[in-house]
C-alpha cells in the first residue's frame, strides 16, 4: 500500500503536486527517481540483473512498459532529470 500516490497537474508555469504533502520531494526528483527504475530492473551490462551487476534475478519487463519507457525517454523536459539517474 503506498503511503503516497502523486497527482500532477500541468500549469502555464510548470509541473506541480495537486495534492503537496509535506516533505515530498520536487516533482523533477520523484520523476527522475522513479523514471531511474527501469534501466536497474533490466537484466543487461548497465542493469542489476545477472547480466549486469548481478545484484537481483532476471526480470521480465513488459512490452507496454518498455514502450512507455521510450516514450519518456524522447520528452525533452524530462531527458536531464533521466540522466541524472543514471547508473554509475
Amino acid at each position: 500500500f503506498p503511503g503516497f500516490v502523486p497527482v500532477l497537474r500541468h500549469l502555464n508555469d510548470g509541473t506541480r503536486f495537486a495534492n503537496v504533502e509535506e516533505g515530498i520531494w520536487t516533482v523533477e526528483r520523484y520523476l527522475s527517481l522513479i523514471a531511474g527504475e527501469l534501466p536497474r530492473l533490466r537484466d543487461d551490462e548497465t542493469g542489476y540483473g545477472p547480466r549486469g551487476k548481478d545484484f537481483i534475478i532476471h526480470v521480465d519487463i513488459p512490452r507496454d512498459i518498455e514502450n512507455a519507457w521510450q516514450v519518456l525517454q524522447a520528452d525533452t523536459t524530462l531527458r536531464s532529470a533521466l540522466g541524472q539517474r543514471a547508473l554509475r
